[in-house]
């Protein structure tokens, strides 16, 4: 017990050293994560010192039931490619110009445009994708307008990590969580919307709040209008993306898997990108710029991860802390400690480690959704919480932009401690 326990221990520890301090190496024109690597060595020391079963690892990999890690992989990575393509044509930059179009010199009208623009495409998308793709064009715009670029950086962060949480696919934790348990489409949506409008309310009326003299000063911009690459493809992707979505909306009354669709959704767009670029006789440019902005590092890290938590299982560690926590409210227990857990340890492996706490709590229901909710908005505390919250530290500090980790912690602790309450109680009566 003691040995896996210190294992773990320095797995996590090495992990946020990796992201805080050297989060890449690069070899020749490549750049390579190095955040997986402590997570992957702690698995291998697990399997060869016996303490975690290599049968019993590959079997979990492919357990039936609920969806494994690998089908969830699937389900993440289909989206993220759906998302990626959308975006490489210009369709979210398009969406941002027309915001800065509408806005009409006005900064509040503007906030307003921005916020509500990255909610409903992190509801789509994912919010990984919505940080990637509308970070950039922030920044450019805010130094084109001579404006202060933190409330709408925050304001798109916030809103990414908040509206993630309306769907199960728009978050990897949701996805881990939901799945870990069985939950469908339907049954996901119909206890997390009202967390969800809740928790965007309050963070959306805090940022108001704080950035209320920032926004009330004139701005004068003129939007590039940003032009679609390939009409063509952006319907095709359009279409298949909201198909998908549908189709998962309806997979627990058709009894298929969700990963499924998305699974096709995808091969259909990566076939139909392929089979354009034959035609063309052109080399197939905008499917490998889409595939090599997926995030191919979260699936080592996930993996590794899952092989951890299972060997914290097998040496009794899961069912002792779960034991602990079910002896409280389990909105609160597990709603706080996993929204601290998220801070220290990064909410992905805080998801995989508390499915494993979750069925010791006799309201589990409670626990479950307290948690799903907790891994969306612990990324809002601090850059730790999660990866995309390291990338767009990085990205801002690549622009020039002075945010401190420091700063990061001020402003996301008065916008996640009352967004996180906020979501929370509508749980204490399911």
């Amino acid at each position: 017990m003691i040995c896996t326990l210190v294992i773990a221990i320095l797995s996590i520890l090495g992990m946020l050293a990796c992201l805080l301090f050297h989060p890449a190496i690069r070899i020749g024109r490549f750049s390579f994560s190095t955040f997986y690597w402590p997570p992957l060595i702690g698995l291998a020391i697990l399997l060869i010192t016996g303490n975690v079963s290599g049968s019993e690892y590959l079997s979990g990999l492919v357990q039936d039931g609920s969806m494994n890690p690998l089908e969830i992989l699937i389900l993440f990575f289909s989206m993220a490619f759906l998302s990626t393509v959308l975006d490489e044509v210009g369709f979210f930059s398009f969406l941002a110009d027309k915001a800065v179009a509408k806005a009409k010199g006005s900064q509040t009208a503007l906030f307003f445009f921005l916020y509500g623009l990255c909610s409903i495409l992190t509801m789509f998308t994912s919010n990984d994708i919505v940080i990637i793709s509308f970070t950039p064009f922030l920044l450019f715009f805010a130094k084109d307008a001579k404006v202060n670029p933190i409330p709408y950086l925050l304001g798109e962060f916030v809103a990414a990590n908040t509206w993630s949480m309306l769907f199960i696919f728009g978050n990897p934790t949701n996805v881990y969580l939901a799945s870990a348990f069985g939950l469908g489409f339907g049954e996901y949506f119909s206890h997390m919307w009202l967390p969800t409008l809740l928790a965007g309310s309050v963070s959306l009326g805090v940022m108001l709040l704080l950035f209320r003299k920032e926004l009330k000063a004139p701005m004068d911009v003129h939007p590039g209008f940003s032009k679609i690459q390939n009409r063509f493809v952006l319907i095709s992707s359009l279409s298949i993306l909201l198909s998908v979505v549908a189709l998962m909306a309806l997979s627990s009354y058709i009894r298929l898997p969700m990963w499924l669709f998305s699974l096709v959704g995808a091969g259909a767009l990566l076939l139909l990108l392929l089979g354009q670029a034959l035609l063309k006789r052109e080399k197939p440019a905008l499917l490998w710029s889409s595939c090599k902005r997926l995030p191919f590092s979260l699936a080592p890290f996930l993996l590794a991860m899952f092989g951890i938590v299972m060997g914290l299982t097998q040496a009794g560690i899961t069912e002792r802390i779960g034991s602990f926590l079910s002896q409280g409210e389990p909105v609160l227990s597990y709603g706080l400690s996993s929204f601290a857990a998220a801070n220290v340890m990064n909410n992905l492996p805080m998801s995989v480690l508390y499915s494993g706490l979750l069925p010791s709590s006799g309201a589990y229901q409670k626990a479950l959704y307290a948690t799903i909710a907790s891994s969306n908005l612990g990324a809002i505390l601090t850059p730790v919480g999660a990866l995309a919250g390291i990338l767009w530290m990085r990205i801002l500090k690549s622009h020039g932009v002075d945010f401190s980790f420091a700063k990061f912690c001020c402003y996301g602790a008065l916008i996640s401690i009352p967004t996180l309450f906020a979501c929370l109680s509508p749980l204490f009566f399911l």
